[in-house]
């Protein structure tokens, strides 16, 4: 599962996050989360990457099938969607 969060003028749907909108130490106003409920959903593991306006989008490591990985690139992509 990916879930990207641009909401920053709401809390993130993701609650255990810090709070940006109420300024929350270590909160960011953007997040990239990536879940992989391998091998059990229960034992799965996620990864959140935070980033702040000015910062470019990240690469992120998408999980794939088996031991498969996609490095992709957020950034291009917003880029290519809405800066056209």
């Amino acid at each position: 599962m990916v879930e990207i969060d641009y909401l920053h003028q709401s809390r993130s749907p993701i609650h255990i996050l810090p709070n940006y909108p109420k300024r929350e130490p270590g909160a960011y106003p953007y997040t990239i989360l990536v879940g992989s409920p391998n091998p059990t959903f229960e034992e799965g593991v996620a990864e959140i990457h935070g980033f702040r306006v000015d910062d470019p989008i990240p690469e992120v490591m998408i999980p794939l099938a088996g031991d498969d990985r996609l490095e992709f690139d957020f950034g291009a992509a917003y880029n290519l969607t809405f800066l056209l």
